[in-house]
């Protein structure tokens, strides 16, 4: 191979060993750092908790050394948030670099469940998770249909005055005026059983779930999945301020605001055998009748 071709030769095998070097570390360089946003952050004992969502909506809990404001971005190592993304314990950043807050909608894949009256939390591992996200009136059927449901869904979030806001899904409920009065009197039916402290019998009618605890007509208690009680004070002087109707999975359900003398609930009714019956509201919690 006389001269000029080898240097040619030599000089095309470097180039395109260099171009190949700028690609993987482009590619290297791409991959290496994970963005976030802050959705909110906890003090504990090892630093500050934050609940994060990346860009494909995945939430991640990272502890940092210091507490970082909800909405703001933020960019690590990769490598400090891989093994995270699916475990409840928080992983420990040590460098990180905070970028601007953009004031835009995040995008949330997850399951939600009950957590208070205009409350919601995320869902992982049969338990509430993370943040408590606020939603209004207008969402209220929306959201109650997500948790209903029980499946994940994609929610799309923002950060005001350091509070997560439900904005979407954000559907309204079915158009039924000729049915409202007929529910709205299911609903109020239901308050004089449980605020009169009616027999076992009465509360059988409410709910499937109702098992007698005291042998008898004495009382009853309408076991649904939570750990705390409330006595029949709840619904006394109780009265139904709104009636949405929404359709899921075939069945017909009604949400009703209830107004009380100590602050208001939202209950979710299921239209069986020509009624209304009461399945939950949004508060963890069971009701014990006496």
């Amino acid at each position: 191979m006389d001269e000029p071709l080898r240097r040619r030769t030599c000089f095309i095998l470097a180039l395109v060993l260099i171009v190949t070097m700028m690609s993987t570390g482009a590619r290297a360089g791409t991959g290496s750092t994970w963005r976030g946003t802050i959705l909110c952050t906890t003090a504990t004992a090892e630093g500050y908790r934050s609940i994060t969502v990346d860009r494909w909506g995945s939430l991640t809990a990272l502890t940092f050394r210091r507490a970082l404001a909800p909405g703001l971005r933020i960019e690590t190592d990769a490598a400090a948030v891989a093994t995270e993304g699916r475990s409840d314990s928080a992983g420990t950043v040590d460098a990180m670099r905070v970028l601007p807050a953009t004031g835009k909608p995040v995008v949330v894949r997850s399951r939600v469940v009950e957590n208070g009256y205009s409350h919601y939390r995320f869902y992982r591992d049969g338990r509430p998770w993370g943040c408590r996200v606020t939603f209004d009136e207008p969402a209220a059927v929306s959201v109650a249909k997500l948790i209903l449901s029980g499946r994940r869904a994609t929610l799309t979030l923002a950060v005001r005055s350091g509070q997560i806001v439900h904005l979407g899904p954000r559907k309204a409920p079915l158009a039924a005026p000729s049915r409202i009065a007929n529910a709205s009197a299911d609903v109020e039916g239901f308050f004089a059983l449980v605020a009169r402290g009616h027999s076992i019998a009465a509360c059988a009618m409410l709910s499937t779930d109702a098992v007698l605890i005291h042998g008898g007509p004495d009382g009853c208690v309408m076991a649904f999945e939570s750990a705390k009680f409330l006595y029949r004070e709840r619904y006394r002087g109780a009265f139904v301020k709104r009636v949405g109707f929404f359709a899921l999975t075939g069945d017909s359900y009604a949400l009703a605001t209830i107004w009380r003398h100590s602050g208001s609930v939202r209950a979710f009714f299921i239209f069986e055998r020509g009624r209304y019956r009461y399945l939950g509201d949004l508060v963890l919690s069971p009701i014990e009748l006496w």
